[in-house]
């Protein structure tokens, strides 16, 4: 009885109900099955001690008793550990189910976190499409009223061309108009220079005749002077004979050079008496040349002005028709250049 209530203080409380003792049958800890088995032995020996004094015949009791209790301790302890490596295979299983469901759950996190993230990546592709859709359908809506735009803006760029290019040919009109007049003017004018320098010129020339005419005359009237001074020398020095034969001759002389005279032509004098008085001449021909390369020149120019005015005239006449004709795709052609300058920029 004593060593019962000995084992029954040795017995730890239940955590649950402290009134109540541990079943020796539970599961203890391992420093607790070491304790309990030390106080066991120290019991055992004290028991020992105690029953050493009683009578003989109690220590045979004992000793089956001793023996019963060692009995019995050594089928607790192997119940001990059979409980115990029971508890720690089910702990370890424990906890390797502890840990596949830790695992399992970290993927069903994982896998809910991946979800979630595809859910996420799904909404904002959605919102990027509907935002993308919203910005094209604006871009669209934009370049459709900028289009509406340019096209307005091309067809009031074509009709300020079509009246540019109206008022222009009215001007060109005009212009060619004006021009053909004052060209008018200025060939009349030209004409009517060439005619005046045509009259100067001929009359200088019928002056120039003149003069050579008088200065022929001169010197005919001063070769007759002399001659006839030289007849009259002559006869005062010969004989009255030869003085009557050289008259005679003198006069043959005479009537055979006027005669001559009188045949020649008015260039043939002039080199003859060119030849006599090629002093008195020089200037007088190198004046004339210069007047008459002036003249000459003068109306080459005039006849030169005139041809190339005509020349204008005609060509003029041959492209108005072909300056109509080409204005309306030229106005055509400036009104698309215009527009893809517009557009490029």
């Amino acid at each position: 009885m004593l060593c019962r209530l000995q084992n029954l203080e040795l017995l730890p409380l239940s955590p649950i109900r402290p009134s109540r003792r541990f079943n020796s049958s539970k599961q203890l800890s391992d420093e607790t099955s070491k304790e309990i088995e030390e106080l066991r032995e120290a019991r055992a020996a004290r028991l020992a001690r105690i029953n050493a004094e009683d009578s003989s015949s109690m220590e045979d009791a004992l000793k089956a008793k001793k023996q019963r209790e060692e009995a019995r301790a050594l089928a607790e302890e192997q119940a001990a550990k059979e409980d115990k490596e029971k508890k720690e295979r089910a702990a370890r299983e424990a906890a390797e189910r502890a840990a596949e469901l830790q695992r399992q759950a970290e993927l069903l996190r994982q896998e809910e976190i991946a979800k979630q993230a595809e859910i996420e990546k799904a909404k904002r592709e959605e919102e990027e499409r509907l935002k993308a859709e919203e910005e094209r359908r604006l871009a669209e809506e934009a370049k459709a009223a900028e289009e509406r735009e340019q096209l307005l803006r091309l067809e009031e760029i074509a009709r300020q061309a079509e009246e540019e290019r109206e008022a222009e040919l009215a001007r060109q009109a005009e212009e060619l108009a004006e021009l053909a007049r004052q060209e008018a003017e200025l060939a009349e004018q030209a004409k009517k220079e060439a005619e005046e320098a045509e009259l100067a010129r001929q009359e200088k020339e019928l002056a120039e005749l003149k003069r050579q005419e008088e200065e022929l005359a001169e010197l005919e009237r001063q070769e007759r002077e002399l001659l006839e001074a030289a007849e009259r020398t002559k006869v005062e020095s010969e004989l009255p004979d030869e003085v009557e034969n050289e008259e005679e001759q003198d006069k043959e002389y005479a009537s055979q050079f006027e005669q001559v005279d009188q045949r020649e032509e008015p260039e043939e004098q002039e080199d003859i008496i060119a030849e006599d008085e090629a002093v008195i001449e020089e200037p007088i021909e190198t004046e004339e040349l210069s007047v008459k390369g002036e003249d000459e020149a003068a109306e080459t120019q005039s006849n030169e002005a005139a041809q190339k005015i005509e020349q204008e005239e005609v060509e003029e006449e041959e492209e108005e028709p072909l300056a109509e004709a080409e204005d309306v795709p030229t106005a055509q052609g400036d009104t698309e250049d215009e527009a893809e300058d517009e557009e490029e920029e």
